[in-house]
């Protein structure tokens, strides 16, 4: 099976934060078949595209909104 461009990993990822909301990093990693560093990699490159994103006290994740860059 090839593997997955950086663009198709991370749309996964935005796809699996939007629909199964308030899950720990390391269990996206996990149903992605990634390291729990590798996920936490790819939420920096999330935020770095404009996609804000929020953590409780228990290390849950929420998307909250997509900021358009291009328009700053």
């Amino acid at each position: 099976m090839p593997r997955q461009s950086d663009q198709e990993r991370l749309q996964k990822a935005v796809r699996l934060i939007i629909e199964q909301p308030g899950h720990l990093a390391s269990e996206y990693a996990r149903q992605m078949g990634c390291h729990r560093q590798t996920f936490s990699r790819m939420l920096v490159q999330l935020e770095d595209r404009g996609f804000l994103l929020s953590e409780d006290e228990h290390g849950r994740l929420w998307m909250i909104k997509i900021i358009d860059k291009k328009n700053k």
